[in-house]
């Protein structure tokens, strides 16, 4: 039974993919530590590299009761029985996906500052939607002039107030000022 579309939402990054042990190891940690959902993000690596990976971290996650999640590839998360795959603007139609996948897979949709596609989606019958980082970060670059305003998009699309399709943002490198469950802010500590 997969977990509810809520928590923590970790995706792998390019770095981690180069090494699987690295990899396996950090999503084990990240999994132990609270995240409750995996996307398996890997952009260069061979089918027959993925389909390995994919296998190791779908295990991994059902053994820790998290959701699972194989990024622009339905192909590989029927194969590997993930709970669902993400899609992009590029990465295929969402209807198709959605009848694919069944009524039981969870279908994630990036919609980057594009409102009219984040609605569109969850008609289309998206899970989730994805918007922008909330935070700038260096690792996913933006052309000048778009900031990261993940929230203020959720908040625009009447999206983050209907618990059936949750609103995903990303973090960004400013991960560390995001506020806790409670919403609390992290306490800085001085070093003497």
């Amino acid at each position: 039974m997969r977990p509810p579309l809520a928590g923590l939402y970790g995706i792998t990054s390019a770095q981690l993919c180069e090494d699987p042990a690295r990899l396996l190891r950090a999503v084990a940690a990240a999994l132990r530590g609270g995240t409750r959902w995996v996307q398996y993000r890997d952009k260069h690596a061979t089918p027959a590299q993925r389909l390995c990976r994919a296998t190791a971290l779908a295990g991994l996650c059902r053994d820790h009761g998290a959701g699972f999640i194989v990024n622009d590839d339905v192909d590989l998360a029927l194969q590997v029985a993930a709970d669902g795959v993400h899609i992009g603007a590029g990465d295929g139609d969402i209807a198709a996906t959605r009848v694919r996948l069944g009524p039981e897979g969870v279908l994630g949709v990036t919609c980057g500052d594009d409102l009219a596609r984040a609605r569109h989606a969850v008609r289309l019958g998206a899970d989730y939607v994805a918007f922008g980082r909330l935070f700038p970060s260096h690792t996913a670059a933006r052309p000048p002039g778009h900031p990261a305003r993940g929230r203020q998009n959720a908040d625009r699309a009447g999206l983050r107030e209907r618990p059936h399709n949750p609103a995903a943002r990303g973090a960004g490198d400013g991960h560390r000022r995001a506020p806790d469950r409670r919403g609390r802010r992290p306490v800085r500590r001085r070093r003497h």
